[in-house]
């Protein structure tokens, strides 16, 4: 395991490995997932250290060069608490997006005060548990072209499919009768957890399906693996931290990354 990378990082390299290539360079990680070619995070540059303002047309010209192919820009990094209020605005000005997210690490866990006991939980095996989850994850984009999304979404699928069958973690499903209320991935190293795509069906939402679904995966997993921890990735902004920090994941670190693509296309 390259071991400058941070752990949210080198939980992320769990799947990068897999299915596709991470090359150590001199000053950045580069990863290449040659088989989906419009995945955005499997095509990116993790910079060793946080950049400076006069280096940011340097990463860029430093990102096509490594990534000629590609349809968007995308560069991430380690924030800490000194360089948490980097001026990007070179890079909003441009266009690109800006995200800030934190990383949330937990190998003990607080139950919630209200399971929700309706939930059947288990995990997906079968092909039609399978499409359910990929048309969960589709009724949840708001962002992308549909077909497109939809392209891009059925091959990554297609590659957690095949981490599973090969004993690297497993997709949970949270079901309702036959409906597939909720749904995550968890995988590992044989080290740590990672998380992944945490989603609560749009119609079942403030029912604690997230809470429950988070804390059963994670207890189970703890208990039946050797782990330091699990790890999970959250925006900032966003409710989910919260929702995980009430069930004992701590912050641990942060992350910033700026990524453009051609939003008339996508």
């Amino acid at each position: 395991m390259t071991t400058h990378l941070s752990v949210g990082q080198q939980s992320a390299a769990i799947f990068h490995r897999f299915s596709g290539i991470v090359t150590q360079k001199q000053g950045y990680t580069l990863i290449e997932t040659p088989s989906n070619p419009t995945f955005f995070w499997g095509h990116y540059l993790i910079l060793d250290c946080p950049p400076k303002a006069e280096q940011f047309a340097e990463w860029e010209e430093t990102f096509r060069r490594e990534l000629p192919d590609s349809e968007h820009l995308l560069l991430s990094w380690q924030c800490h608490e000194d360089e948490s209020d980097i001026d990007v605005s070179y890079f909003s000005d441009k266009g690109y997006d800006i995200s800030n997210s934190v990383f949330l690490t937990a190998n003990q866990f607080i139950k919630p005060k209200q399971i929700n006991e309706s939930l059947t939980i288990r995990k997906i095996t079968s092909d039609s548990d399978w499409s359910k989850v990929l048309e969960l994850q589709l009724l949840t984009n708001t962002d992308y072209e549909p077909e497109k999304f939809r392209e891009f979404s059925t091959q990554y699928f297609l590659n957690y499919r095949n981490m599973a069958e090969e004993g690297l973690g497993d997709w949970y499903g949270a079901f309702l009768g036959d409906t597939l209320v909720g749904s995550l991935g968890l995988y590992t190293d044989g080290q740590i957890g990672r998380f992944q795509e945490v989603v609560t069906h749009p119609d079942f939402r403030q029912q604690g399906i997230c809470k429950t679904l988070v804390y059963i995966v994670s207890t189970q997993v703890m208990q039946s693996h050797t782990l330091k921890c699990l790890v999970l990735e959250a925006d900032e902004e966003y409710v989910a931290a919260n929702i995980y920090k009430s069930l004992g994941y701590q912050e641990t670190e942060r992350a910033m990354s700026v990524c453009w693509y051609d939003k008339s296309k996508w």
